[in-house]
């Protein structure tokens, strides 16, 4: 305590000393004098008030003295609580106080008395610890509150890492496993706009990086139109867009659980939006096949209907570069911007013939085989009727029509084992039996010459020979009759 502000005390505490030394006169010595008297009276005085002086520390919020505590550490204690239930709450974030509290130093007061209770009350109210922390905010809306700036750095790359595959500020290369395709990324970058910014905030709204990432992967819900694919199911759908086969009824009435979904039939599906979405544009480049095209020579001396390969194709190849937009890892558009031919396709050639024959035959026929002998006549054989010629051991086994005609059969035909008739339009018809394979088909026009099959021994038959029969209006003729 300065002397001035003792000096007051006891000029305004004089009369109270006046009393005390009243009582007490006795004791003092009746010959002391009026100025050893007056000594006496103030030295006395200044002691009384000293002893019942206290200290009281006046408390400041900002600039603001609002009472005093009989310790600093009424003040320190409370703060210090303060910190302790904000750092459980904030973790490793920095903590500041709203207003700055100051204790200033003592002043003795006669008779004081604290206002300890008061002053921590007023503090309740005026000052809270507050956690100093990094701020997102996506399309201007704050989302969460982090510790620091490198924090939320490393949160929002590996958001972003996780849809890109790699996080890269350039481009990278990534081949497919199939190795037909090579893929660039050109850009990887979030589709909202993003932003940070430092701010104080209540201890309990700092969150933890795992605790944005899925704040931002959960995202809202909202319903979106799914065109169906081939193949596809309800329960695919639901899979994909992570709900439930109810929920998606719910969402289409009409449909019921044995619904059969149709290619491009579009579904209301209700599907988690994420708050922060990442877009991907990549450029990508596939070989694919080129396929060859077929050429068609014209071929005068070939049969109409008939067909020839005079070259194989070839299929090409070729270099297709996509530019490629994803958003969340789904294509959202995919166009080529580039195509290269690596290797020309080379076309197949056929020659198709222009050669019409008349379906009715001259009405001359020609040998069916190529050279042989007839190893069975026409005529009554064992008491029944053979019908025709049999021609055994020819140079070649090829079966040759007669004449021209229509052939009205082709198969199996019971004890003629494989066989073919051919109709002459003109009241004949040609019977081919026990061939090992026919060539032609019902319906076919055939030329006199052109070969039908090729010589066996099925159905009832001894071995390897052709049994030739002519009819005419519908009964058999000796062949040896037309040849």
């Amino acid at each position: 305590m300065r002397p001035e502000e003792k000096r007051e005390q006891v000029e305004e505490r004089l009369p109270d000393i006046k009393r005390f030394l009243e009582q007490y006169k006795k004791q003092f010595l009746i010959g002391l004098g009026t100025v050893t008297m007056a000594g006496a009276v103030t030295f006395g005085g200044y002691q009384y008030i000293q002893a019942q002086s206290v200290p009281l520390y006046p408390v400041l919020v900002g600039d603001e003295v609002i009472g005093t505590v009989s310790d600093p550490d009424v003040v320190q204690n409370w703060l210090q609580k303060q910190y302790a239930a904000a750092r459980e709450e904030a973790g490793r974030a920095d903590l500041a106080l709203t207003q700055a509290v100051t204790v200033s130093e003592p002043k003795w007061v006669y008779k004081g008395q604290s206002q300890d209770a008061e002053v921590l009350k007023v503090l309740k109210q005026k000052v809270a610890v507050q956690a100093k922390g990094v701020q997102l905010v996506i399309d201007g809306r704050p989302v969460a509150v982090v510790t620091d700036q490198e924090s939320l750095d490393r949160l929002l790359g590996a958001y972003r890492q996780r849809y890109s595959g790699e996080l890269a500020r350039t481009p990278h290369t990534d081949r497919s496993a199939r190795g037909n395709s090579r893929t660039v990324v050109k850009e990887v970058a979030f589709v909202q706009s993003v932003a940070t910014r430092e701010v104080a905030v209540d201890p309990d709204e700092v969150m933890e990086p795992q605790q944005v990432a899925r704040l931002l992967e959960a995202g809202t819900l909202a319903g979106r139109k799914h065109t169906v694919r081939e193949g596809e199911s309800l329960w695919t759908i639901a899979s994909r867009y992570d709900t439930t086969v109810q929920q998606l009824l719910e969402n289409n009435p009409g449909l019921d659980e044995n619904s059969r979904l149709q290619p491009g039939q579009e579904l209301v599906v209700t599907a988690k939006v994420p708050l922060l979405s990442v877009r991907i544009v990549e450029e990508t480049k596939e070989i694919q096949t080129v396929p060859f095209a077929t050429e068609v020579v014209e071929e005068p001396a070939m049969l109409k209907g008939e067909q020839k390969v005079l070259r194989e194709g070839k299929h090409g190849t070729k270099q297709v570069t996509y530019e490629v937009t994803k958003i969340n890892g789904q294509i959202q558009t995919k166009r080529p911007i580039k195509e290269q031919i690596m290797e020309e396709p080379q076309n197949r050639v056929i020659a198709k013939g222009t050669k019409v024959v008349a379906d009715r035959g001259s009405g001359v026929f020609r040998w069916p085989t190529v050279g042989g002998y007839i190893s069975s006549r026409y005529g009554m054989r064992d008491g029944r009727l053979h019908a025709g010629i049999d021609i055994a051991r020819p140079s070649s086994y090829s079966i040759l029509a007669a004449d021209n005609g229509r052939v009205v059969f082709a198969g199996w035909d019971g004890g003629y084992g494989k066989s073919v008739i051919i109709d002459h339009r003109n009241g004949y018809r040609t019977r081919y039996a026990h061939l090992s394979s026919i060539n032609v088909r019902v319906g076919q026009v055939v030329e006199r010459g052109q070969k039908i099959g090729v010589m066996g021994s099925t159905g009832h038959s001894t071995g390897t020979h052709l049994h030739f029969e002519v009819l005419k209006n519908g009964r058999p003729i000796n062949p040896l009759e037309m040849l």
